[in-house]
């Protein structure tokens, strides 16, 4: 046989645990092994080189003499250390005179492992004497000659602690200070010339006492002569050092000699307090201080000790990296969610950026005065503010006046506005007889502008909005909508249509659109209705009943093919539109806290949604691309008329209070650039390819953060490879454990369809449709929530009413795995999806959903494992006469169980949910639980419980329940998908589906506990191989035969000590070859060869991955020899293996 070395094409992100920034636009980065760096003004990555194989960055430090163009960095992570030489240029395009950074770097000295941990280096000065100062974890310094790669001087302080952190102050030798932080919560200062003891160890020169915790990081300020401390106390503190006079020698007239140092004073002048956790990393500048910490903010201080400004971007629970340029412009720091973020210094807080004024209604003559009932922007200089005595004014910002426009006693007491979106700006005032009066606000004084009145509604008018500039929607008495076409040219309105709004408590729209021949509306009760413009009907086609809760709908907006809506819920909504019909694809929550959604803006092409809302009495404006408030501004609440505009940067907001108008400017600052994309706040827990290639591939990662993630990798202009964030797939209230992947019924050649089934913690499960069309546009949809263990409240409920549902938190599914059941049988539909699922609670549990009907059916469950169920897969055996699926299971106790599914059983789950499924819309099945919730009254084994089939909002109501005392949830119904007709919206019934037992076929013992990886390959004829991987370290392999007759074990292998710790991960490539990853970061490929009854495994390959807390694998087949491997755990690293299949020991 041929062999060849296997060929590797590796790309990895995780946690940023290095920065430094160099030249002038130049970022460098630590992201595992990898130094990657950036171009600050292209946002780009424009190279990447592994320095420190096999082990993690946590350091890079310059040489300060440094000359322009060039660089000589020491770059150090555990115990390891190199020196590089970095030299870059900037090219142009002459033609375009386009700037393309170019950057090199060679290896000046090969990675060195050295005895104890590295806390912080320093290249020595002169610099020709080649020497580097290295602290140690046992407050150590050695003196390394990095060009002979020799220790030339070790010295240690008498007090051999484990240091927490180090800094070196200075840069010679004989001023050489190092400032070390404690486990003892003390911060040491001593120097290598120092005083030595008698056993010959360098006496302490300071110590610096207050933390009531351990210190995570120390720097120091030469100008100041300040020091400050970060600690595992939450505080900061400031240090300020007084010298004698300098009476001794130094070599730099900012070094102070060891004899200062020693001499010297220190007072903590300022303790600081700002962050909500553990404080990482500090640096002193020179007006300012800059700090991280594990709350993922970055905050700004002056040295009085204040908060300047608070960046939040970061996803998750840290900023583990910082990084300040040298003209102190900007700071860039990194996360443990895998992003590069830099931030604007000199921009202001969203809090303070802003200036306001308030406007004084002009005098008039009442008894009680009047006051302002609604306030809008005719344009950025103009406010149109409509009062309680029927005054309609004009304010002009420039000019600093008020003009009278109107005034009529007819409109006195209640009156609604609407002003245009765009040119020509008119002005529609309605009043509580029905009159409806128009203004054409031309470029003349008010006095001359044109205005007509109508009698359009016997009542008062609720409501009026602009569909655009020339078409109106109003609403009446009884719930009356009407259409209007507005003719500015000669001030005449047409009705063009009338529509009846469904009965609710308030009864009118709230907000409306029109678009692709429909008419979507939102009504005050939190109802969104699809209405055809083009047919007979007054009433609604389609309606969304409660989607937005009961407060209401507040904006809708088309985008193209989709529609967004927003709520005061705290939610805004994705749909689809098709033919006048609309579904919902998902729902999206922007922060906790954040309730109440008025408005939300799409930048072209979607590079940016602006969201605008109140949270609490603040307005506030939010970027979801960026994940960070833009502005927030005290005015309140949102219980007030208010508006807004933007002109270029500048940003103005008025609103209504009391008896005033008040006016807000600011600009909106650009504070944040995203260098690198983000991944996840938390470990993720698993990873699946959706699509794989040479160029690039698509991946779907779900995550502890509760989120999913599809993002792309591919490489970038500069040709070098980078992941980019698809979409954020929201809807678990606890962490993501689990996906798998089926093909759609929807696959066409021009879009590429799979169905996603996502679970987790709190017994939740997920169904996603994830369509990638022909213009690498992609399309995700939320089919089906469900969830174990819910009790629904006994009685008749109304459908659009809200279901009480009690959760048992302890349970959670860990393992799913999925086939589309046409691919065995083909007689059955390519919509019905078999699914596997294992559970904590020790059942094995089976489904059957349906595509088109959106429709989750039990199908059976055991818990004849008794134990928690860790892994599960399908395995599919294909033949001429009686193909077949069986189900694997894996337990905590080391057995692997075989099911067989029987296709008269989906049948008869198909047939009876097609019974069911005209008059039932949310589905109840008993179940039997191995464990129960304390609140449980009955503790007898024949106890049941209901499982309620929600829908996708079910993550708009539970999202903020994180805790597992919260018992009842608020959920949606399902048929919010796809939405009612006007005749259902009306009770609905409930029915029950009884549940069927199972008992495995066929049990095999493959470890001596927990089993978390499991895969199978089927070989040739009735045999197939069966793989796992556990905690006691083993990889055992069995070669089953399944038959007519049973199953049976035809052969075994297995090695004991396969990994260094428990596996994680088995993936079969083909019937002789193997892959396992473990905790131990190693990938290893296995050979497989079957010699009579016995199974033997080889070693042929081992390679380090820089992800930490390995949790999973996926593996895809790309072409003939070349597959794609994707691994995640602390981060996520993928590989392009060639010459696997062909390859032996290389």
């Amino acid at each position: 046989m041929t062999t060849r070395k296997i060929q590797w094409d590796d790309f990895m992100t995780g946690p940023v645990t290095a920065l430094l920034t160099v030249g002038e636009n130049t970022v460098l980065a630590g992201i595992g092994s990898y130094l990657q760096y950036f171009d600050v003004c292209n946002q780009k990555s424009i190279g990447c080189v592994s320095v420190l194989p096999c082990h993690c960055i946590h350091g890079i430090r310059r040489a300060l003499t440094s000359q322009r163009g060039s660089e000589i960095l020491a770059v150090f992570g555990e115990k390891c250390l190199t020196v590089l030489d970095a030299r870059w240029e900037d090219k142009h395009k002459t033609e375009i005179n386009e700037r393309i950074p170019a950057i090199s770097i060679t290896t000046e000295v090969e990675m060195t492992e050295l005895e104890d941990w590295i806390w912080d280096a320093v290249f020595l000065n002169p610099r020709e004497t080649n020497t580097l100062a290295l602290a140690l974890g046992h407050n150590s310094v050695i003196v390394w000659d990095w060009k002979l790669r020799r220790v030339l001087e070790k010295v240690s302080c008498v007090e051999t602690c484990i240091l927490y952190c180090a800094k070196f102050i200075n840069s010679h030798l004989d001023n050489l200070i190092l400032a070390t932080g404690t486990v003892f919560n003390e911060i040491l200062l001593w120097s290598p010339k120092g005083q030595r003891s008698d056993s010959g160890h360098v006496k302490v020169l300071k110590s610096l006492k207050g933390h009531k915790g351990v210190i995570f990081s120390v720097d120091y300020n030469h100008q100041r002569r300040m020091m400050c401390s970060a600690s595992d106390d939450r505080s900061i503190r400031l240090w300020q050092l007084t010298f004698e006079d300098q009476l001794y020698p130094s070599h730099d007239e900012l070094e102070m000699s060891v004899e200062s140092w020693e001499n010297c004073s220190c007072v903590c002048v300022q303790v600081l307090y700002g962050h909500s956790a553990r404080v990482w990393d500090v640096r002193l500048l020179s007006a300012t201080l800059v700090s991280i910490g594990e709350d993922s903010t970055c905050c700004v201080w002056n040295y009085e000790g204040s908060v300047l400004q608070k960046f939040k971007g970061h996803r998750g629970k840290s900023i583990w990296s910082l990084s300040v340029d040298e003209k102190e412009r900007y700071v860039v720091t990194g996360g443990g969610d895998a992003s590069v973020r830099l931030w604007n210094l000199s921009s202001r807080s969203e809090r303070s950026n802003y200036v306001t004024l308030s406007l004084q209604l002009p005098e008039m003559p009442s008894e009680k005065g009047d006051y302002p009932r609604s306030v809008s922007l005719l344009n950025y200089n103009q406010i149109i503010i409509i009062t309680n005595e029927g005054f309609l004014y004009l304010y002009e910002m420039e000019d600093k006046r008020w003009l009278t426009v109107m005034d009529d006693p007819e409109f006195r007491s209640y009156t609604v506005m609407a002003v245009s979106p765009a040119e020509p700006r008119c002005i529609v005032l309605g009043n509580i007889q029905g009159k409806l009066r128009i203004f054409v606000a031309d470029d003349g004084p008010p006095s001359a502008w044109q205005t007509q009145d109508w009698e359009i509604y016997a009542g008062k008018i609720m409501n009026i909005h602009w569909l655009a500039n020339t078409q109106l929607l109003t609403t009446g008495p009884e719930g009356e909508i009407k259409l209007w076409n507005l003719d500015v040219e000669s001030l005449s309105l047409e009705c063009c249509g009338q529509l009846t709004l469904p009965e609710c408590k308030q009864r009118w729209v709230s907000a409306a659109a029109i678009g692709q021949g429909s008419l979507i509306c939102g009504d005050r009760g939190g109802t969104v209705h699809v209405y055809p413009l083009n047919g007979g009907s007054r009433n609604p086609l389609q309606s969304f009943p409660k989607i937005h809760g009961k407060t209401g709908v507040t904006n809708i907006i088309f985008h193209g093919d989709t529609i967004y809506t927003t709520g005061r819920d705290g939610c805004y909504r994705v749909f689809s539109h098709d033919s006048g019909h609309m579904t919902l694809l998902n729902t999206y929550r922007v922060y906790k806290g954040f309730e109440w959604i008025d408005r939300l803006d799409i930048a072209e092409e979607g590079a940016d949604y602006h969201v605008f809302g109140f949270q609490s009495s603040d307005f506030v404006l939010w970027s979801v691309n960026r994940n960070q408030k833009l502005l927030q501004i005290p005015c309140g609440g949102g219980h007030r008329s208010w508006d807004c505009k933007t002109k270029g940067d500048k940003f103005r907001f008025v609103y209504q209070k009391t008896r005033e108008v008040v006016v807000c400017d600011t600009m909106l600052e650009q504070n944040q650039i995203k260098l690198k994309d983000a991944l996840h706040g938390r470990e993720i827990t698993c990873a699946k390819f959706l699509d794989a290639s040479s160029s690039k591939c698509i991946i779907v990662t779900g995550s502890e953060d509760t989120r999913m993630q599809i993002s792309e990798i591919r490489y970038n202009e500069f040709g070098v490879k980078e992941m980019t964030c698809l979409e954020n797939l929201n809807g678990h209230i606890s962490s993501v454990r689990t996906l798998s992947l089926s093909p759609s019924s929807k696959n066409s050649t021009d879009e590429n369809s799979s169905l996603m089934f996502s679970a987790g913690g709190r017994a939740q499960l997920l169904v996603w449709r994830l369509t990638a069309g022909s213009h690498a546009s992609l399309v995700t949809e939320n089919l089906c929530s469900y969830m174990i263990g819910q009790s629904q409240k006994k009685g008749r409920t109304r459908m659009w009413k809200l279901q009480q549902i009690k959760l048992n938190p302890e349970t959670r599914f860990m393992d799913l795995s999925s086939v589309q059941v046409s691919s065995v049988w083909s007689d059955f539909p390519n919509h019905v999806h078999l699914l596997a699922s294992a559970c904590s609670d020790a059942f094995v549990r089976f489904y059957v959903f349906d595509e088109d009907k959106k429709d989750l059916n039990f199908l059976m469950e055991s818990d004849s494992h008794d134990r928690c169920v860790l892994k599960v897969c399908c395995l599919t055996k294909h033949t001429e006469v009686d193909p077949e699926i069986y189900v694997l299971s894996a337990a905590t106790d080391g057995c692997i169980a075989f099911w067989k599914v029987n296709r008269d059983n989906i049948n008869s789950t198909l047939q009876r949910s097609s019974e069911h499924c005209s008059h039932v819309d949310t589905k109840i099945h008993e179940t039997s639980t191995k464990y129960r919730t304390s609140s449980s009254s009955n503790s007898n084994s024949t106890a049941k419980e209901f499982v309620i089939m929600t829908s996708n909002d079910v993550q708009g109501h539970v999202n903020d329940i994180s805790s597992s005392d919260s018992s009842d949830i608020i959920c949606d119904k399902k048929d919010h998908k796809s939405g009612i007709s006007a005749d259902a919206f009306k009770t609905l019934s409930v029915d029950e589906v009884c549940c069927s037992k199972a008992e495995p076929l066929f049990i095999l013992k493959h470890h001596q506990s927990g089993i978390n990886g499991l895969d199978w390959c089927h070989c040739q004829g009735d045999d197939f191989l069966i793989a796992s991987g556990g905690d006691d370290n083993a990889l055992v392999v069995s070669l089953i035969k399944v038959s007519r007759d049973g199953l049976s074990v035809a052969a075994k292998g297995s090695c004991l000590s396969a990994h260094a710790t428990e596996i994680t991960g088995v993936k079969f490539v083909s019937p002789n070859r193997l892959l396992t990853v473990s905790i131990d970061q190693r990938l290893v490929i296995w050979d497989v060869a079957i010699t009579d009854n016995y199974i033997q495994l080889k070693q042929l390959f081992c390679k380090f991955v820089c992800v930490a807390d390995i949790s999973n694998m996926d593996c895809r087949k790309i072409d003939n020899d070349r597959y794609m491997v994707v691994i995640c755990g602390e981060g996520l690293a993928t590989f392009e293996v060639q010459g696997i299949l062909q390859s032996e020991d290389s």
